[in-house]
């Protein structure tokens, strides 16, 4: 069961390097709605 320990930590690193960086774009308001205008939701 260490592959799964091991793969579950890197998905949850990975899933955290993606909200850290999505975070980081979605502070600046101008950013999403110009590159994701179809993924934004009011």
């Amino acid at each position: 069961m260490s592959w799964f320990v091991a793969c579950s930590m890197c998905v949850m690193n990975s899933i955290g390097q993606l909200l850290r960086e999505f975070i980081e774009v979605s502070s600046i308001p101008e950013l999403p709605r110009k590159l994701h205008p179809t993924r934004i939701k009011r």
